[in-house]
Formats: structure tokens, C-alpha cells, sequence
């Protein structure tokens, strides 16, 4: 206890204090929070053309997020990543899809039993990924029913139809019966524009998945146990409640989502029902 004034009295001492303190115990928020930076990771390609791009782009967001007083620590190279997150796999399918797909499943405490879950979706021709909520009737049985079971198995393909993309992720335990949810993608390519004299378009077309690759089902994620996807998140100030994941999340958005399209119609991934027919989401491309 600390009187104020008290250097007046005649007895007052001054008594210095060394306090040392074991930093491994309280790391910095990148190692903090290394699994969902490594997710964000896995969407980054690794071809010449996004790789450094790519991992400058994220490390740009995990340095804006991090604490003030960390943001020293950070370098936004893909050398300093492989040295202090994770050193990348390379991929072992050589098949080039059209997208690549992560869940991610932040658990928010026993007080909010409800996770927060999305599928992030990066197409070959950005570096931005499109985040995609889920969406099911209160009387279905939904993602967050599987998560409570460990014997839950999930799988996430593309159907590449032309111009549309219909992503479909597959729940499977002992107990339930299989969920599917759905969601169905469509870039809109408008005419481009010709130079009447070299025949050539005056301006680049612009994709989000390379049209050329040929149609058909491609595996995103293959089956596994969704148990493994759960990871934790905690805002700049160590919160984790679902508010405060919520708004981090919110603000890796801001660097590293496709916000000029998402934010006029966010894809969401429906239960599939018989019958149903999904209304695609599209995307205008000039």
C-alpha cells in the first residue's frame, strides 16, 4: 500500500522491487491464436504469382490485430511465417481445383454453447477469400448437433458447371442420419468490351475461378473428423466471448475477404432438402 505525499515524513524509505517475469507464459497473440492463423494459411497458394502476396497480405491483418505492443514482433515475408507458425505442406494433390475450402469452428465458452461457424472459400484467380455462413430450419438437425458427437465426419466438394459453382459439405456420425448443406455460386461474365482495330478486349477479364478448368466434382476438403476443426480465437485483449470473436473475425475480413462482393450478398450454405431448388448467388464480373 502506497501512501501519497508520504516522502516527507522522516521515516518514508524507498524500497525497489525487481519483478521477473516467465514471457513464455504469456505469449504474444500470433502464438496465442496460431491455429487460425495456420487456417487462414492453408488458403494461401503457393504458385509463384499469390504465394508471397498471399502470406504478406495475412500477416498484414495478424499485425493490425495483434496488440500495439507486439506489432514489432511481426514481419509480413513468408520467410518469417515458416519460422514462427508453421512451415506450409506442400499440397498432395496435384489436380488443380477451382476453390479451396477451411472450416472454422470457434468454440465461445460454456455460457454461449452456440460455436461460430463458416467456410471460407478461396478461388484460384484472388488472393481475397468469400466467407460463407450456414443457414437451416430451428426443426432440422444442424452442423452444431455433429459437433457434439466425436464421431462426426465431414467432407466439402465443388461441382463446377460451367460458369457455377455448387459447394456441398457432407455430415456423417454413427448416430444421425447425413446433413447436407449446399450453396450454389455463379459468376456472371458480362461481354467485354473490343478494340475495334486489334480485335483484343480493351480491359483484362476479370474471374474468380479459372473458367477453363474442366466441369466436374472436385474434392475440397476430404473426409475428416470434424472435432478436429474446433479452434480458439481471442480478440486483441484476450477476450474470447462470441462478441469479441465475432469482431476479429469481422476485422480479418477487412483484409483478407472479397468484401466488394460479399457484403451486397453473402453466400450462406442451405440443408439440403429433395426437391429443393437452390437459388444461385451471382457475381458480376466485367
Amino acid at each position: 500500500m502506497i501512501e501519497h505525499n508520504n516522502e516527507a515524513d522522516d521515516t518514508f524509505l524507498r524500497v525497489e522491487i525487481i519483478i521477473k517475469v516467465n514471457a513464455d507464459k504469456f505469449p504474444p497473440w500470433y502464438q496465442h491464436n496460431n491455429t487460425i492463423i495456420r487456417k487462414l494459411g492453408n488458403l494461401i497458394s503457393t504458385d509463384k504469382e499469390f504465394k508471397e502476396k498471399g502470406y504478406k497480405l495475412l500477416l498484414e491483418a495478424v499485425k493490425d490485430i495483434s496488440p500495439i505492443t507486439e506489432q514489432h514482433l511481426i514481419e509480413t515475408s513468408f520467410k518469417w511465417y515458416r519460422k514462427h507458425i508453421v512451415k506450409p505442406e506442400p499440397l498432395k494433390n496435384n489436380i488443380k481445383a477451382p476453390a479451396r475450402a477451411e472450416l472454422i469452428v470457434i468454440n465461445t465458452g460454456e455460457d454461449e454453447p452456440n460455436p461460430v461457424i463458416l467456410l471460407l472459400l478461396k478461388f484460384t484467380e484472388v488472393l481475397n477469400y468469400m466467407p460463407v455462413k450456414f443457414k437451416g430450419s430451428p426443426r432440422e438437425k444442424s452442423i452444431i448437433d455433429y459437433l457434439a458427437d466425436p464421431s462426426s465426419y465431414f467432407t466439402v466438394d465443388a461441382l463446377k458447371t460451367g460458369n457455377q459453382l455448387m459447394i456441398t459439405l457432407e455430415l456423417s456420425n454413427k448416430i444421425l442420419k447425413k446433413q447436407t448443406y449446399k450453396t450454389l455460386l455463379e459468376q456472371d461474365i458480362t461481354p467485354p468490351t473490343m478494340n475495334p482495330f486489334t480485335g483484343k478486349s480493351v480491359f483484362s477479364q476479370y474471374e474468380l475461378w479459372d473458367l477453363s478448368i474442366p466441369d466436374g466434382v472436385y474434392s475440397l476438403i476430404k473426409s475428416t473428423k470434424l472435432n478436429n476443426y474446433i479452434s480458439t480465437l481471442t480478440s486483441t485483449n484476450g477476450i474470447s466471448n462470441k462478441s469479441s470473436i465475432e469482431h476479429t473475425l469481422q476485422r480479418f475480413h477487412q483484409h483478407l475477404s472479397l468484401k466488394g462482393f460479399y457484403e451486397q450478398a453473402v453466400p450462406k450454405m442451405f440443408i439440403d432438402k429433395k426437391g429443393a431448388k437452390i437459388k444461385p448467388t451471382k457475381f458480376i464480373m466485367n
